[in-house]
């Protein structure tokens, strides 16, 4: 099966060609001793091209596809130059260069007369902002809005027009308010509220409908509408426009839009603009509709999956918590799933609000008041979290005393930008008013050593004498219970830890060196849930590592072929391989020293070194192929990596480092790139470093030492390449080992 020397063709042979030409560069590496303090993970941006911080309210987030801009709603006159008009703005922040600029003015760069507040929306390049404003002399002048109602413009970031988006079919302006847009990737289509009775035949209220504005054909349609046509009955407001353009979800009490509609309660619609049909997706998977008001409507880029807020109880099974949840709607396969779930199961113990759903749905953030869903949750206040569904695992993205909310996801789904009060989310804020931050979604903290579910670390053992494990539940410092999962011969090694079957808990891998089988023992705690066999691997191959480095939330095994270079991965399913493949080979100079995930996508790398020159190689992973590698630096002979982890709490693995003469030092990784370094310090040379655990459950790796002459075992709590603070868990017999071993 994994004798394959001819699918590592001319790819394998080129990686090796770079690794071979890189060992001729001398690759040096200056360590500095810079810290990574509480906070790094999450910026802000609300402020000027120079750094100043504004000196006004700052409100309603919108990302880029990627990340890269960030526009918001500001009464900040100080975050651009000229900034004059006393009003409510809309700028566009550069994460890459640090720039702002202002965007709500007109086309020949007049700033706007009144406010730009009401909603604000990016395509997903970032060159079109779509935006709210009662500005009277952003476009041509309107001669209806004698009162400064809010009309919808659009912005082009690169020929610096500005155009109203909220007219008729014809080019008349609507004759009523308008708010909230939301605009698709290409900037073309462009969905909003209003109030207006003119966009199509006259409505006679001043109802809030659902409309689409087609700058392409210049066609506005009304979306919050029957199937037959008829025009909703009652207020629509909230809404969403997919990436596509193609589909718009809104919230509404209307009664009229579908059949059935009997509950009484504000519920979630989507209408297929392609189609014309309008549909009710806050329903449960068996289809009765919800007992309670729905609202906050965000959509993939497809326009399939459906997220939503929801008081409703009736959704899902065993809903008891009597609270706002987050739920997620799949229009293919007509199923409804909770997503605001704590990570060790049960219900979440308060509400979740306002859902942002990434492009391909993967990932979902919410604010919410529960404390549960995370471990180490403070309470009192809401907190942003993010979903990873493919891990099945919610991260706090960021918390505070003051409060913090309205998340809005990026389209990768690894940016999270919300506003907060807070003023202790970064250093230097001291303006006293809501900001606008982002987080970073760590999908590295997912707790890989966590056999119990708890979002905690934990260590195994394994006796040389009799072949019996033994676990120790960490809280921290402390061993909180122990357990002996079983115990099998020798001939059988314990070669890595991590999670196969994607429910959160640990799994261990196992080979025998008489046979090269594997085994697979998925784990409950310290007690053994199920086995399985998945495959033999042959005796040439070598499990080299363990990692998810797909990203569906479950951990993959890494191979190598110990004759010839080769590597290959088993994709697992469980107990079972759903598919394999070769990314390449190398020479055999060169070893994996670790797997982890480097650049935060959510796929474990693999980290090599050379055995010759100490240089360090990176793969970067997207399953079975290599999406591209580089090289951090070297050490010299002395250092060795003896873990990966993340130990500031980015989403992105790091490697930490042990001399011969017992110091340490921690390379932060950004990708192939160390972005800062550090030297935490040693405990002596008859201590060694057994890896990297977050046993606090904080996001952050720790360090597990022993001394190899006593068995006593020491952590240090990480923060960046800083101990936080560190503990003696306890002692264990030599005789047994720390597993896998290093």
């Amino acid at each position: 099966m994994l004798n394959t020397k001819a699918q590592l063709g001319s790819y394998g042979l080129g990686i090796l060609k770079d690794l071979l030409v890189a060992c001729m560069i001398v690759l040096f590496v200056v360590m500095s001793s810079s810290l990574v303090t509480a906070g790094d993970e999450i910026t802000r941006v609300s402020l000027s091209s120079f750094g100043v911080e504004g000196n006004g309210i700052s409100e309603s987030p919108a990302f880029s596809a990627d990340g890269r801009y960030v526009a918001f709603s500001s009464a900040a006159t100080n975050l651009v130059s000229g900034d004059t008009n006393g009003k409510w703005d809309v700028f566009v922040h550069d994460r890459q260069t640090g720039q702002t600029t202002r965007v709500s003015r007109s086309s020949a760069g007049i700033q706007g007369d009144h406010d730009s507040r009401d909603g604000v929306s990016l395509s997903a390049d970032g060159r079109y902002v779509a935006f709210a404003s009662r500005a009277s002399n952003l476009a041509t002048p309107n001669p209806q809005d004698i009162s400064y109602n809010d009309d919808i413009f659009i912005h082009d970031r690169v020929t610096g027009q500005t155009v109203q988006a909220s007219v008729t079919s014809t080019g008349e302006f609507g004759n009523g308010r308008s708010g909230n847009p939301s605009i698709s990737d290409d900037g073309q289509v462009v969905a909003f509220r209003s109030t207006s009775t003119n966009f199509d035949a006259t409505q006679g209220t001043l109802l809030w409908s659902i409309f689409v504005h087609n700058r392409t054909t210049g066609q506005t349609i009304r979306a919050s509408k029957s199937n037959s046509g008829q025009f909703s009955n009652g207020d629509s407001l909230a809404l969403d426009l997919s990436g596509n353009g193609q589909v718009v979800a809104f919230s509404s009490v209307s009664t009229n839009l579908v059949s059935g509609d009997t509950n009484g309660k504000k519920d979630i619609f989507v209408h297929d603009l392609l189609t014309g049909q309008t549909t009710r997706v806050s329903l449960s998977s068996a289809g009765p509709q919800g007992n309670g008001d729905s609202n906050d409507p965000t959509l993939s880029a497809d326009g399939n999956l459906v997220a939503f807020s929801s008081y409703a109880t009736n959704l899902v099974s065993n809903d008891t918590n009597i609270a706002q949840d987050i739920f997620l709607h799949d229009r293919t396969l007509g199923q409804t799933t909770r997503v605001s779930l704590p990570n060790t199961g049960g219900e979440a113990d308060g509400p979740s609000t306002r859902p942002a759903i990434s492009a391909t749905g993967g990932s979902v953030a919410f604010d919410s008041l529960a404390t549960n869903l995370v471990s180490g949750t403070p309470n009192g206040n809401s907190n942003v979290f993010a979903l990873n569904r493919n891990a099945s695992w919610t991260t706090l993205i960021a918390s505070s005393g003051s409060g913090l909310g309205f998340p809005v996801i990026s389209g990768d789904g690894l940016n999270i930008v919300f506003q907060s009060q807070a003023t202790n989310l970064v250093s230097g804020d001291a303006n006293g008013v809501q900001d606008i931050f982002v987080g970073i979604q760590s999908t590295s903290q997912r707790n890989h050593y966590d056999f119990d579910g708890n979002g905690k670390g934990d260590v195994v053992w394994r006796n040389t004498n009799t072949g019996g494990t033994t676990i120790w539940l960490m809280n921290g410092i402390t061993v909180a219970s122990t357990g002996s999962p079983g115990t099998v011969g020798l001939e059988w090694q314990l070669k890595g830890v991590g999670d196969l079957d994607g429910n959160g808990k640990a799994d261990l891998v196992w080979r025998n060196s008489n046979t090269s089988s594997i085994a697979v023992w998925l784990m409950n705690g310290t007690s053994l849930a199920s086995s399985g066999f998945p495959g033999n691997s042959g005796i040439n191959w070598a499990l080299q590592g363990v990692g998810d480095v797909n990203g569906d939330g479950k951990a993959d095994l890494v191979y190598r072929d110990i004759t010839n270079g080769a590597t290959a991965i088993w994709l697992m399913n469980g107990t079972t391989i759903s598919s394999s493949g070769f990314p390449g080979g190398v020479g055999l100079e060169w070893v994996i020293n670790g797997v982890g995930d480097v650049n935060g996508d959510g796929k474990a790398d693999l980290i090599w070194r050379n055995t010759n020159s100490g240089s360090v190689a990176i793969w970067l992973m997207n399953g079975t192929t290599v999406s591209s590698s580089g090289f951090p630096g070297s050490a010299g002979s002395t250092w060795a990596i003896k873990g990966v982890g993340d130990t500031n709490g980015d989403g992105k693995s790091d490697l930490i480092w042990q001399a011969s003469s017992g110091s340490t030092a921690v390379w932060l990784m950004n990708g192939t790139t160390i972005a800062s370094a550090g030297y935490p310090g040693g405990l002596g040379t008859d201590w060694a470093i057994q890896g990297l655990r977050d046993v606090d459950g904080n996001g952050k790796s720790d360090v597990l030492w022993r001394n190899t002459s006593t068995g006593a075992m020491t952590v240090w709590l990480m923060n960046g390449t800083t101990v936080a603070s560190s503990g003696s868990p306890g002692s264990i017999g030599l005789e047994w080992q720390h597993q896998p071993a290093n």
